[in-house]
């Protein structure tokens, strides 16, 4: 009798934790889903913020200066500092330390020294960059080769003090 009273207090508990577990879970999905519904609500706020801000400063040009002039328009920036402080560059960043994280990783899991496995993983995740930069440099220069505005500018702003282009 003793070991059929053992069993019953452990189904009930085994059915108190599975209840708790459930409990639990449900208040995990609906935090996470007003967490979510939260964060919608403030990243459009801020879309329709800037949506309407940017009318005042963008250009009415539609030619690479135009973009120039939309997305730095308080001085002249070149077609390099347009990449790097472009949101692509966010991108390569995190891929290239995510995939030399996991090179260096691999190699410490394979048995090379930590130290070699670090220089591995550095080493990687430079190179990811370079191609990356590279790559998203030679796409912003191939897709204005090959655009041709509808609006073209006559020259670049007064205030941004530079000679104008031929």
């Amino acid at each position: 009798m003793a070991k059929d009273a053992e069993d019953a207090e452990d189904a009930v508990t085994d059915a108190e934790l599975a209840r708790r577990l459930q409990i639990l879970a449900t208040e995990h999905w609906g935090l996470l889903a007003a967490r979510s519904s939260a964060q919608s609500e403030v990243l459009t706020r801020i879309t329709i913020h800037l949506t309407l801000v940017s009318y005042f400063l963008a250009s009415t040009h539609d030619d690479e200066l135009g973009m120039r002039v939309t997305y730095s328009f308080l001085r002249h920036r070149g077609a390099g500092e347009q990449v790097l402080g472009s949101s692509t560059m966010l991108s390569i960043l995190v891929n290239a330390t995510v995939t030399g994280m996991f090179v260096g990783g691999l190699c410490a899991v394979l048995s090379a020294p930590v130290p070699g496995a670090v220089v591995v993983g550095v080493v990687v995740g430079l190179c990811v960059v370079a191609a990356g930069v590279w790559y998203a440099s030679y796409r912003f220069v191939s897709a204005w080769r090959s655009y041709t505005p509808l609006s073209p500018s006559d020259a670049p702003p007064d205030y941004w003090r530079m000679r104008p282009r031929r």
